[in-house]
């Protein structure tokens, strides 16, 4: 995993070079090193979106019956317990939409889209980081 310094430092020297380009730097010079910059940034934008994918899911609101046997030793397994609380007409079974990469690793489990996505998006489409 790379070391979180090394990534600030290389998008600090990225901003560097986009916004004051060397002055010994031929025009093709500058105009390689900004488009070696953008396939980077354009190809780690979409490896991070590639994580954050929307996943169809269930959320469960689980009647009094079902939520007393949770912590306790049941005799059935959890599939079972699946199975009956979905077909209990009292559990109110709520279909949504979350983000799969949020969700395994338990942050923002009923959200989508997903706070990371809605950073990407909103400086992407509104022109943000242009300051």
């Amino acid at each position: 995993m790379p070391d979180p310094d090394d990534v600030a430092s290389t998008l600090a020297e990225w901003r560097q070079n986009l916004g004051r380009p060397s002055i010994l730097a031929t025009q093709s010079e500058r105009r390689a090193d900004a488009e070696r910059i953008a396939r980077k940034a354009v190809a780690a934008l979409e490896a991070v979106l590639k994580l954050h994918t929307p996943r169809q899911s269930v959320v469960r609101h689980i009647c009094k019956r079902h939520g007393a046997g949770i912590g306790t030793t049941r005799t059935m397994t959890a599939a079972e317990w699946r199975d009956e609380v979905d077909a209990c007409p009292d559990c109110i079974k709520q279909p949504t939409t979350i983000c799969a990469h949020c969700e395994n690793i338990r942050i923002c489990d009923d959200e989508w889209p997903c706070p990371t996505c809605v950073a990407i998006t909103t400086t992407l489409t509104r022109g943000g980081g242009d300051d």
